[in-house]
């Protein structure tokens, strides 16, 4: 049997708070920004929606590298600052219980947001506006 790890990557999927700057993308000055994220993950416990401890055995982690390249552009689309960004995660996961045990290597969900408009002003820090793509890995 083969455990599957889903690894999500944007707001808080992966680990609560994050992703939570994900929200000032558009803050940021216009130019080239580049953020590298280095996550670890473990557990030894498997339990239900209440904590009640199963039975099995469980042992897992993940360790996962991910790559943020965001762009902020110096011109303006309807009095916003256009930006762009990308969040491409390598991931090691290791999960070993009584049913099974798994290692595995690879690139997780990949998310793109092709456009970002942030508005600026003196009263708020950011108003933003995105689109997102999630590519999904196998």
């Amino acid at each position: 049997m083969r455990a599957r790890l889903r690894v999500f990557v944007m707001g808080r999927q992966l680990v609560r708070g994050s992703w939570n700057e994900d929200y000032y993308a558009g803050a940021l000055p216009h130019r080239f920004h580049y953020i590298n994220y280095v996550l670890y993950y473990d557990a030894d416990k498997l339990a239900d929606s209440d904590g009640n401890k199963s039975g099995t055995r469980l042992r897992s982690s993940a360790l996962a590298n991910v790559f943020r390249p965001i762009y902020v552009a110096n011109t303006t689309i309807l009095g916003a600052n256009p930006a762009w960004h990308l969040v491409v995660p390598l991931v090691h996961k290791n999960v070993k219980s009584d049913l099974f045990d798994d290692n595995a290597d690879g690139i997780g969900d990949i998310y793109v947001s092709p456009l970002i408009l942030g508005w600026h002003s003196k009263y708020f820090i950011v108003l933003r506006l995105s689109t997102s793509l999630r590519l999904r890995a196998n």
